[in-house]
Formats: structure tokens, sequence, C-alpha cells
């Protein structure tokens, strides 16, 4: 195996820990918040699998909306911070 197809495979592990890391991260934010501000209740979420009409879906669509923006942002964050390390490491093995 060569070494730039090692460095492709931990890219590749390294993202998908930044997906893991940032749903479970962003998901401890801003659920505790979406209950705090009352976007979500308890009730909110037991109507999204026994209540009737479209309207049911409201709060769980701006609850996910904002979710998805905070995951976003919190990958973006982790792919940076891993490549600027990764370019760092690199730099130092070829002093």
């Amino acid at each position: 195996m060569t070494s730039s197809r090692r460095s492709e495979i931990a890219s590749v592990g390294w993202r998908i820990l930044s997906w893991v890391l940032a749903v479970l991260l962003s998901l401890m934010v801003v659920a505790p918040f979406a209950y705090w501000t009352g976007l979500v209740t308890k009730s909110d979420m037991l109507n999204v699998f026994v209540g009737t009409g479209a309207g049911r879906y409201t709060r769980l669509a701006v609850f996910a909306v904002v979710w998805a923006l905070v995951m976003t942002v919190l990958v973006t964050l982790f792919a940076r911070l891993l490549s600027g390390a990764s370019r760092r490491r690199q730099r130092a093995v070829r002093s």
C-alpha cells in the first residue's frame, strides 16, 4: 500500500469520525435549547407519531433545520482542524 493510499484512507476515517462527533455534539447542543425555548416539547414528539395533519411536523422541521446547521458548522470546523494538523504533520516529516 502506497503512502498516498494510506493517507487517503486515513482522511476518509477522519471525515467519518468528524460526522459522527458532529451529529452527537450538535444534538447535545440543539435538543436542550429546543426544549428550553419551547420549540419542541415531549408532546410535539409524540404528536409526530400519533397525531394527524401536516402541522404536526412544523416544529420538528424547524428543529431539524437548526440541528443540521449546527452539525454542518461543527463538521466544517473539525475538517479544517484535522486538515491543518495533517499539513503540520506532513511538513514535520519532510523536514
